[in-house]
């Protein structure tokens, strides 16, 4: 699902229902073709000071897994993080 919380527009999250689940949050950027690696890693972890910042876990009980994402053409490198709420 895709929509509004906190104070943006998230890309996609996951809400679990169980008690004992985890929910996930997860920001896509996209980078050029020419993008090196080093730049890639430091844009997945502005896509999760993206959700700490805008609170897109607001709202949200237990832990979520949060989840930063960057696509080079075919390339794809990812950072995580988990907050517990």
């Amino acid at each position: 699902m895709d929509g509004e919380r906190g104070k943006g527009n998230y890309d996609i999250l996951l809400r679990i229902n169980l008690p004992c689940g985890r929910h996930i949050i997860m920001e896509f950027k996209r980078a050029r073709s020419n993008t090196r690696d080093d730049i890639m890693e430091r844009l997945t972890h502005d896509a999760l000071q993206q959700i700490r910042d805008r609170e897109y876990f607001h709202g949200l009980k237990g832990d979520v897994l949060m989840y930063g994402i960057v696509v080079r053409g075919k390339d794809v490198m990812v950072s995580s993080e988990t907050v517990s709420l």
